[in-house]
């Protein structure tokens, strides 16, 4: 899958199931409920890798409200980056960049 495909991937059950299924932690609604999303950071966090989570106000001095998420690993310099109208959007998108990067299996989406 790349980057421009997981930029694409909508909130929702779909996204859930995929990201269960990448990281191999029980099906909950990551990608829109902030608490299910900090489990999927917390899988990650003893992984290795480190979020970083901020707001953007503008793009392209457009003004937008959008969330930037950006996972790093702790031995390279590489982030792993997803933009989304919430937080936990964005932290699924971020953290299956990094699953790719890592070269873990993506299933294909029904």
């Amino acid at each position: 899958m790349t980057d421009e495909e997981i930029n694409l991937l909508p909130t929702g059950h779909d996204l859930d199931v995929l990201v269960s299924a990448v990281f191999g932690l029980a099906q909950h609604p990551y990608s829109s409920d902030i608490a299910a999303a900090w489990k999927l950071i917390a899988s990650l966090e003893r992984q290795g890798l480190r979020l970083m989570l901020d707001r953007r106000g503008s793009q392209g001095g457009v003004l937008v409200s959008k969330w930037h998420a950006a996972f790093s690993d702790d031995a390279t310099t590489d982030y792993f980056t997803a933009d989304a109208i919430t937080a936990p959007h964005a932290i699924c998108r971020a953290a299956l960049k990094a699953a790719v990067a890592c070269n873990r299996a993506i299933p294909k989406l029904a």
